[in-house]
């Protein structure tokens, strides 16, 4: 019973260090999904179009570096790919971990590998 529950318990802690669908790559995901909420309402399409924030889904978040920056590693920046739940709006931006704020062009930065992408 001891072996049982210590193996419970291991599963446990191992699936949690790993991330679930509420902190993909080990981030917050309200946070995630509140920084692109707010992003979301400042596009005029998204503004004008009636969306809600019920209506924003999240389809991609990548670990990024900045193109000729990568001998330097991570640093806590991400790429956040979004849509609307119609399919109508679909949108990638930057976003730091540090504050979650959603913001940005992200043609300057490269998924770095050694932590990779979630998929939504």
């Amino acid at each position: 019973m001891k072996r049982l529950t210590a193996s419970i318990l291991s599963l446990g802690l191992i699936l949690t260090a790993c991330g679930g669908n509420n902190s993909p790559l080990g981030l917050d995901g309200e946070k995630i999904q509140k920084g692109v909420n707010e992003k979301a309402q400042k596009i005029a399409n998204i503004k004008n179009g009636g969306y809600k924030e019920e209506d924003i889904e999240l389809v991609q978040l990548c670990a990024v570096v900045q193109n000729g920056k990568e001998e330097f590693g991570h640093a806590d920046l991400y790429t956040v790919s979004w849509q609307t739940s119609d399919g109508e709006h679909q949108y990638k931006h930057r976003m730091s971990s540090d504050d979650y704020v959603v913001d940005g062009a992200t043609n300057r930065y490269t998924v770095y590998e050694d932590i990779g992408c979630y998929e939504y």
